[in-house]
């Protein structure tokens, strides 16, 4: 019984029941102590009680419990501030890699995307001429296209400016080379955005 069914039951779902392995012998628990002792998959032992208890029942202890270990539960809504938290920057994340992502959105209004960071497949333009490499440019911006067919899915290819920094380790990649370039949007297609890495796609 993880940690956090109390907080699971109290918004209407249901409360998770023992997986077995606990002492019937074992002495009785209180509320609070069973709350601080949830931390595996089994109902805790002494806490076996509560399994007997309906969701109404379980929301007036925890109700009590406000009272009796404030403590404590202030140190689980914030376990789960952090779990949801995290929850988010993870779907965060797969959008911004491709699932669901909106391509004509962020073309018209990248305004929006301010300070998210992309890891996408790019193309270089013809702003890189041979002999020349992109090591040449580092310091500047550079004009990248985001293809229409590669992922995440555009409605139409994209040119996207992107300043490499002095300092980044970078391929010695030329004109019309695909790469792999993870970036901090700067709220536009032509200024502001800033390279974290570039490396060529693994193949």
């Amino acid at each position: 019984m993880k940690k956090l069914f109390l907080f699971i039951t109290v918004f209407g779902l249901s409360m998770l029941i023992s997986c077995g392995g606990s002492d019937s012998n074992s002495s009785t628990k209180t509320f609070c102590e069973c709350i601080e002792e949830g931390d595996s998959e089994e109902t805790p032992d002494g806490c076996e009680w509560l399994e007997e208890k309906s969701e109404e029942e379980v929301g007036k202890l925890f109700l009590d419990a406000m009272k009796d270990c404030p403590d404590l539960l202030a140190e689980l809504a914030e376990l789960e501030d952090y779990e949801e938290d995290f929850e988010e920057e993870m779907e965060g994340d797969r959008i911004a890699q491709g699932g669901g992502f909106d391509g004509g959105d962020f073309i018209d209004y990248t305004e929006n995307y301010e300070g998210q960071i992309f890891e996408w497949e790019l193309g270089l333009t013809e702003s890189i001429f041979s002999p020349k490499s992109l090591r040449d440019f580092q310091g500047k911006d550079v004009e990248f296209i985001k293809r229409e067919y590669e992922e995440p899915e555009f409605p139409a290819s994209a040119n996207i400016m992107i300043n490499i920094p002095e300092n980044l380790k970078i391929p010695k990649a030329k004109c019309g080379d695909n790469l792999i370039v993870k970036f901090k949007c700067g709220g536009s297609l032509t200024e502001g955005n800033v390279a974290l890495s570039v490396s060529r796609p693994k193949k």
